[in-house]
C-alpha cells in the first residue's frame, strides 16, 4: 500500500469516519482509475492536437506549389493560338500567330486571296471583305494547326479637287470654261491627314467626246459633252465619280 494512502486512512481513523476497510480501499482505487482517466484524455488531446497540426501543414504546402509554383512549359506540348484580325483597305499588320516554339517552319492558306495576301511574317488587306486563313505549323517532330478569320473593312476617304486654269470646281461638279482644264487632287482619309503620292487611275464615261490625261501635278480634261470621269484608289479599294459640264 503507498504512503499516501495509508495516511488517508489514519486521517478517516482520527476523525471518527465509520467506514470499513472495503468502503475505503473502494473509494482509493476509484480514484486512481479518475486519475488514469485524465491522463488518458491529456494524452488524447496532445495526439489530436498534433494530427491537426500535421494536416494544417499539408494543406498550406498544397497551396502552395499549386498557387505559387512557377509554371513550367513541357518540352513535349507544341501550342499555337491565333486570334482574329480586324484590317482597314491597304493596311500592313504582322501575323497575329503565338507559338510555343518561335522557330518553327509555318504555312498558311488563305480562302480567299483577292481580300488578303500574306509575305515575309505580315498579312496586307487588299479589298473590303471577310476571309479565313489556315496556319499549320511544324517543329522537328511535332505538328499544330490553327485557323484566324480577317475582317477587312473599307476605309473612309474624301477627295478634293484644286481648280487650276480653265475650270470651276463645286461639291462634285466640274465646270469647264473652255474646252479643256486643268486642276489637282488630293485625298484624306478619315482623320483628315493628305494621303501622299496614292496610285490613281482616271477614266471618262465617254471616250469620243471626252479626255483625261495625268500631269506631272495633276491632271488635264478635256471634253465637247457632258459627262462623268472616274478616279479609282485601286490600291485603296476606293473611287470616286465628278460630273463634267462642257462649255
Amino acid at each position: 500500500m503507498l504512503q499516501k494512502d495509508k495516511e488517508f486512512i489514519l486521517f478517516l481513523y482520527e476523525y471518527n469516519f465509520c467506514f470499513d476497510f472495503s468502503t475505503i480501499f473502494a473509494i482509493i482505487q476509484q480514484e486512481k482509475r479518475r486519475n488514469k482517466l485524465t491522463e488518458t484524455k491529456k494524452k488524447r488531446i496532445i495526439l489530436l492536437s498534433a494530427i491537426a497540426l500535421l494536416l494544417a501543414s499539408i494543406v498550406v504546402l498544397v497551396i502552395y506549389f499549386c498557387m505559387f509554383r512557377p509554371k513550367t512549359q513541357s518540352s513535349d506540348v507544341f501550342t499555337i493560338n491565333c486570334p482574329n484580325l480586324e484590317m482597314t483597305v491597304g493596311q500592313t499588320s504582322p501575323l497575329p500567330i503565338k507559338m510555343s516554339y518561335e522557330d518553327a517552319e509555318l504555312s498558311f492558306q488563305i480562302d480567299d486571296g483577292s481580300i488578303a495576301v500574306i509575305s515575309d511574317g505580315s498579312i496586307t488587306a487588299l479589298k473590303a471583305g471577310v476571309t479565313k486563313v489556315k496556319v499549320d505549323a511544324s517543329y522537328q517532330n511535332k505538328q499544330a494547326s490553327c485557323s484566324f478569320s480577317v475582317s477587312v473593312s473599307r476605309q473612309s476617304f474624301s477627295c478634293r479637287l484644286t481648280e487650276n486654269a480653265d475650270c470651276k470646281i463645286f461639291n462634285d461638279q466640274i465646270f469647264l470654261t473652255s474646252s479643256s482644264c486643268q486642276f489637282s487632287l488630293q485625298l484624306y482619309d478619315e482623320f483628315d491627314n493628305l494621303i501622299l503620292n496614292p496610285l490613281v487611275e482616271a477614266s471618262v464615261s465617254d471616250n469620243e467626246n471626252m479626255m483625261i490625261e495625268k500631269l506631272p501635278f495633276g491632271f488635264l480634261l478635256s471634253a465637247s459633252k457632258d459627262g462623268f470621269v472616274t478616279f479609282n484608289f485601286y490600291q485603296l479599294d476606293f473611287s470616286i465619280t465628278f460630273e463634267v459640264i462642257a462649255l
